[in-house]
């Protein structure tokens, strides 16, 4: 029951990007928004969030197909991004260390020791992870 829940999620998931990426009238920008939206809606079963640590310790197998989906969950936003950087639509990143970051930000959002421990939620941490990657860190509207 537990893999079928794991299968089932990251199924919804993966149909959810594939239908992202296969609309062709939408501007790489909105899809990257909008497949960033799709994170937490896709990940809302917490039980798989809230538990990683049992399925690693009861259950290594499921642990391991978890953490293969993860770490190609991003690999739709890596390819909009380099379609964008083509395009010349999008600044040019290093899409290695755009997934590094991705990764890990997502492997620590997913312990709970640590969203626990800095009173954050696996929902607002994709918001604010979302949100820097896509809007960065300097103000555009500064005075000049």
């Amino acid at each position: 029951m537990i893999e079928r829940t794991i299968d089932f999620v990251f199924s919804q998931i993966n149909q959810s990007d594939t239908d992202i990426l296969g609309n062709t009238q939408i501007p790489i920008h909105d899809k990257l928004k909008l497949y960033f939206l799709n994170i937490p809606d896709a990940y809302s079963i917490g039980t798989i969030i809230r538990h990683m640590d049992d399925l690693q310790r009861y259950y290594p197998r499921l642990h391991e197909k978890v953490k293969r989906h993860l770490d190609t969950i991003w690999d739709g936003v890596i390819e909009l991004v380099e379609q964008g950087m083509n395009r010349d639509e999008l600044q040019k990143v290093d899409t290695v260390i755009l997934k590094l970051m991705l990764n890990e930000t997502l492997s620590k959002l997913l312990d709970y020791e640590f969203i626990a421990g800095h009173q954050v939620s696996f929902e607002s941490g994709i918001k604010a992870m979302s949100d820097i990657v896509l809007y960065g860190l300097i103000k555009t509207d500064l005075p000049k």
